[in-house]
């Protein structure tokens, strides 16, 4: 019985959502406020509707940790990053900071950025100049895993600890005026890294960062 009523409950919450018309799933923490929390819940609550859903993070800097958004999701989702999202600065070898995983018909545009806080991680990136099994790894600050049928669209990528976009497994994926922006000297921050995937297309898209602004590999 109380199983049966939390997914009765979420199902209505759903519903009336979609009735108001907003269907919109918005981060309501203070400027300055860590979202990680709020922010994988109201994921998790937009991809199980059966609708199209607008996932919406306001102006504003916020702080962001280590977060995953996996699909498969029910409906179309729309993520809106308006305002600038902030990396801590842990460098304990995770293997990303933001990632969007198996997602169908995906959206991301805004305006927003997303801020690595690359600067501190930088010095201690010594992967350039050692072996791959003795150097530290770093996030990579955005992956986009499996997606199909996406488009992302006016972002910044900020000071990437590692790698700005990583790609993998995705089918029909355009990035269309992002701007991608480290220093010359930050150590193996490529701007959009592609691998085993299909129709992916990058346009009018402005990257200045430390190492290949587009590469391509196994990912």
């Amino acid at each position: 019985m109380g199983v049966h009523f939390g997914v009765s409950a979420f199902f209505v919450f759903c519903l009336l959502a979609l009735s108001a018309n907003a269907r919109e799933f918005r981060i309501t923490a203070r400027p300055g406020s860590d979202i990680t929390g709020e922010l994988s819940k109201l994921f998790k609550e937009a991809c199980q509707c059966v609708d199209k859903s607008t996932v919406l993070i306001p102006k504003g800097e916020f702080k962001l940790g280590e977060i995953e958004m996996m699909g498969p999701c029910k409906a179309p989702i729309i993520f809106v990053l308006q305002g600038t999202v902030r990396a801590d600065g842990n460098v304990n070898g995770k293997d990303f900071w933001v990632a969007f995983r198996r997602i169908t018909n995906f959206r991301l545009n805004g305006g927003g950025i997303f801020d690595g806080e690359g600067n501190a991680s930088w010095r201690a990136n010594n992967c350039h100049k050692t072996s791959l099994t003795q150097c530290k790894r770093l996030p990579i600050s955005i992956r986009f895993d499996y997606i199909t049928d996406g488009k992302v669209r006016d972002i910044t990528s900020l000071d990437a600890k590692n790698f700005h976009i990583n790609v993998i497994g995705a089918k029909n994926l355009t990035f269309e005026d992002i701007r991608i922006v480290a220093p010359e000297e930050s150590p193996n921050t490529d701007g959009i890294h592609v691998g085993r995937s299909d129709g992916i297309k990058i346009i009018n898209t402005n990257i200045k960062t430390g190492d290949d602004c587009i590469s391509v590999g196994d990912g």
